[in-house]
């Protein structure tokens, strides 16, 4: 199952069962194939999330020591990372909060009282003396799960906190890669920086050389307004690419945990990115470790046990209760056995009129139950979609790359012909101008194609769950 990922290739048999289960052992529901009488082919197999197999630190592959820190920073210092790893604590304990309805509960109460009751008699309120009453008591229920109401919540339980963790990985997976693009993104800045500022120096002596011919006579004023305007507006673009950089680095302090007015990356000569290979043929099973549709499935599971719970309340809810202790008047005679009380046995509730909320309930859960599975299958093509789209983009951006660097030369041959062509007087400034703004847009393409085959190899890092590490072709 080696090849670009189809559509088609979506046989995840997702049905949401609603069958009795006391075991936590999320199932997994199905997407049907977009065409009738489609069969799954020999060498398909069942997905079965595998998040817990994300490939560790798939930045080093970029070979660059700044990244590596930074991606450390992430995982370490990220506060929206910190607010999932608190909500994956509330969904830890919620799981031991449904699990605590499988066990006996047991209370003991100690009571003193000093009481004092008025007796009617024939002569009017007599008031006795006030007496006292002490009480030591314990009481044990336990409600037996006879319908597997409480069974399904805890497995409803776990399966939510499966899918925070899974969630936990997503974001963290997403923070990771917006890391990488955002200083890969700025590292093509600084390189565009250094070509703009090379611009400046460039056209400041085209300036001068203008303004010496027009003293000179042999060239027109305009000939110097129109330098002059050519490098006013690349000391615009300068400005600009550097605003760029500000916001780039700011993003990424806020993604380490820092304040930006504190945070700086300094500046690097620039080389090459040294890009991994992608293979030819990616298996799907690789989409397993994303944790994304993990926790998709996860939240599937979680609705169909949720809706188990609440068709269990349908039925007689039986309780078993016991409870002794001692009652006494006085507290030297309090615990003698004379003095106990005891009692024990069953009870049975069952609803009769609800106005309908057990019906409503179920009926909304039922509903929250295809709202899962939906989102299931979204996550599920959303994926293939996100591989397709940056496995294509990076086929065609290397086309582009070699188009740009073919430009580039003819753009810095053509310069050269207009330069002795004008210093010789046989074509106008004008035509310089236009030599001169082709190979700085030829020039500044390439960096621009080049940060966005650094987002799309990103990206799709991402889109596999992080890469395709220890793949055997």
């Amino acid at each position: 199952m080696k090849r670009f990922l189809f559509i088609s290739t979506l046989a995840l048999t997702l049905t949401a069962c609603s069958s009795w289960v006391s075991m936590v052992t999320p199932t997994t529901p199905s997407i049907k194939a977009p065409a009738s009488g489609w069969r799954v082919p020999e060498g398909f197999k069942l997905a079965a999330p595998s998040d817990n197999r994300i490939a560790g630190s798939w930045w080093e592959s970029y070979q660059d020591p700044v990244l590596n820190d930074l991606e450390k920073r992430v995982e370490n210092a990220n506060q929206t990372l910190a607010q999932a790893d608190a909500q994956y604590r509330q969904a830890l304990a919620a799981v031991g909060i449904a699990g605590a309805a499988l066990s006996p509960t047991a209370n003991l109460n100690l009571t003193a009282n000093r009481s004092q009751q008025p007796i009617l008699t024939t002569g009017g309120l007599a008031h006795p003396p006030a007496s006292n009453l002490y009480q030591l008591t314990g009481q044990v229920s336990w409600e037996p799960d006879l319908w597997g109401a409480i069974h399904a919540s805890v497995a409803s339980a776990e399966a939510t906190r499966q899918a925070s963790a899974a969630n936990r990985g997503a974001v963290l997976l997403s923070l990771q890669s917006q890391a990488a693009i955002d200083y890969l993104q700025l590292r093509f800045t600084d390189a565009n920086i250094r070509l703009l500022e090379e611009t400046e120096q460039a056209y400041t002596k085209s300036v001068e050389l203008t303004q010496q011919r027009f003293k000179s006579g042999v060239a027109a004023r305009s000939d110097v307004t129109q330098a002059t305007t050519q490098l006013e507006t690349a000391r615009a673009n300068l400005a600009d690419a550097r605003l760029n950089r500000a916001s780039l680095e700011h993003a990424i302090a806020v993604l380490v945990g820092e304040s930006a007015s504190d945070f700086r990356i300094e500046k690097q000569a620039y080389k090459p990115v040294q890009w991994p290979s992608v293979p030819l043929g990616i298996p799907s099973e690789l989409l397993e470790r994303r944790p994304d549709i993990a926790n998709a499935q996860r939240q599937v599971f979680a609705a169909t046990q949720k809706l188990n719970a609440d068709e269990a309340a349908f039925f007689p809810v039986v309780t078993l209760s016991a409870s002794a202790g001692f009652e006494s008047k006085q507290v030297r005679s309090w615990l003698a056995l004379p003095k106990s009380l005891w009692s024990i046995g069953p009870q049975i509730t069952q609803y009769l009129l609800d106005g309908g909320n057990r019906t409503a309930t179920r009926d909304q859960q039922l509903a929250v139950l295809d709202q899962s599975v939906a989102n299931y299958r979204e996550v599920v093509l959303e994926s293939f979609q996100a591989v397709e789209d940056n496995l294509s983009a990076l086929v065609w951006l290397d086309e582009e790359i070699i188009r740009q660097n073919l430009a580039d030369r003819a753009a810095r041959e053509t310069l050269e012909i207009i330069n002795r062509q004008y210093l010789s007087g046989t074509v106008s400034y004008l035509n310089v101008i236009t030599a001169q703004t082709a190979l700085l847009s030829a020039e500044s393409n390439i960096f621009n194609v080049e940060s966005r085959k650094a987002a799309a190899h990103v990206q799709l890092v991402k889109a596999l769950g992080g890469g395709w590490s220890g793949l055997k072709n």
